[in-house]
């Protein structure tokens, strides 16, 4: 009984070590672009020691790109030549014993060579502070 309670720890201990080090693509800049462009993946536990390959899948074909530079946070990889226009996710084959393909949550679009990337601005939001009215029963305060 005990040693059955010891294994069971173990593996428990295990699968959580396996799956916090897992890696995660977060996100990906520019979000597309055309053949040849380089785009930056960014997230957690992408290094060498993790992650062997790298794809862009559109859950029918894979196509595997070249790792430029890649660290813990992010790899930098360029858009291969013969890799249709269209969307595709990310996917990363990870390292060790046993390697798997992990499809990301996160995606990039290749370009037709007459299309342009729409890219989302980022906007700053203007906080507007509302101007404060007396509560009943409170006096209104005078501005200096």
């Amino acid at each position: 009984m005990k040693q059955s309670a010891r294994l069971l720890v173990a593996l428990v201990l295990t699968s959580l070590f396996a799956w916090a080090a897992s890696p995660r693509v977060t996100g990906v800049k520019p979000s597309g672009g055309h053949t040849g462009d380089k785009l930056v993946a960014a997230g957690e536990n992408l290094g060498a020691d993790s992650v062997t390959r790298f794809f862009l899948t559109d859950g029918t074909n894979d196509h595997r790109v070249v790792m430029e530079e890649q660290t813990a946070g992010s790899i930098l990889f360029a858009i291969p030549a013969k890799v249709e226009p269209g969307y595709y996710r990310l996917m990363v084959q990870t390292a060790g014993p046993t390697p798997a393909l992990l499809e990301q949550p996160v995606s990039c679009q290749v370009l037709a060579a007459d299309e342009e990337l729409l890219e989302e601005e980022e906007s700053e939001l203007e906080v507007i502070e509302p101007e404060s009215e007396p509560l009943p029963g409170e006096k209104k305060k005078k501005s200096r």
